[in-house]
């Protein structure tokens, strides 16, 4: 994640200096790695996590006993009771007292190892929640790439095709100067090129829109100058051959967002085990020593 952070910081700089200095096609690799590494809702599930991490350091803290200390030092002054002779003395008196305590809890309904359990499972949702929302963006990311690639090609086809008309449009306008066609047949052809002219201005908004969200979901400047790499035929998506209930269970089993939601159940559960807990009886044991 820190090499990606990098990367998305050197890309960042690069686009501001220059936004014509791209060197290499950005992969699809680099651009999920470069999402991922910058996408808020990500990081915000990190700090979920940590904080569910903290909470069950706290829950098996429980389990350690309690140790107190405490120091007094004092001085009297003037008519006091020797604690020594027990008699009054006039001079100045100096005490100290010192103490620790200690306690342990040795039962209280396994409300405290229910808990441990509660925190332990909500922390693994946690890191299902941090993976869903990876996968979120790796989706997302994958679509905008695929969609920007997409474009680019329907772009090169509206272009040959209205080059294509152009050439038709040059051949017909001879043929019109000679007397060779009716003259509706240039007009019409001419309208064509202007319906092919129109489709590539409309095709190349769509890659430019296309090249904005993609920059969006990576965090980074926009720029039209962005080229990506081809995506190579065995990384293609296939069809997906399986049936339905198959593929439901292979998704049950698999999916982050799923198992989050499972251990959540279990961690309910457990949660309510602690809190029954608290209904039985408690047992300590207390120790202290003083002087």
């Amino acid at each position: 994640m820190l090499a990606a952070a990098a990367w998305l910081i050197l890309l960042s700089q690069s686009y501001a200096q220059d936004s014509t200095s791209q060197s290499s096609p950005l992969t699809l690799k680099e651009c999920i790695e470069a999402a991922i590494a910058n996408n808020l809702t990500v990081k915000q599930s990190e700090y979920a996590m940590d904080n569910s991490k903290v909470n069950l350091q706290l829950a098996k803290g429980q389990l350690l006993p309690t140790l107190s200390a405490a120091i007094t030092h004092g001085n009297q002054q003037g008519r006091n009771i020797n604690p020594y002779t027990n008699t009054y003395i006039n001079q100045s008196v100096n005490y100290a007292n010192y103490g620790l305590d200690g306690s342990a809890t040795l039962f209280n309904g396994f409300s405290i190892q229910n808990g441990i359990k509660q925190y332990s499972l909500s922390y693994d949702a946690s890191k299902m929640d941090v993976q869903q929302q990876r996968d979120n963006v790796t989706i997302n990311v994958i679509l905008a790439y695929l969609s920007v690639l997409s474009d680019q090609d329907q772009l090169t086809l509206a272009n040959q095709q209205a080059e294509v008309t152009r050439k038709q449009v040059e051949r017909l306008d001879i043929l019109n100067k000679e007397g060779a066609i009716a003259p509706a047949t240039l007009y019409d052809m001419k309208g064509q090129l202007g319906t092919d002219e129109l489709n590539v201005v409309t095709t190349k908004n769509a890659l430019e829109t296309a090249k904005l969200t993609l920059a969006q979901l990576m965090n980074i400047p926009y720029s039209e100058d962005i080229v990506l790499a081809r995506v190579y035929d065995e990384a293609t998506p296939v069809l997906y051959d399986g049936a339905v209930n198959d593929i439901y269970t292979q998704a049950a089993g698999n999916l982050a967002i799923v198992k989050a939601a499972e251990l959540r159940h279990s961690s309910a559960i457990a949660g309510i085990k602690a809190a029954k807990g608290l209904l039985y009886p408690r047992i300590y044991v207390n120790g202290g020593l003083g002087h």
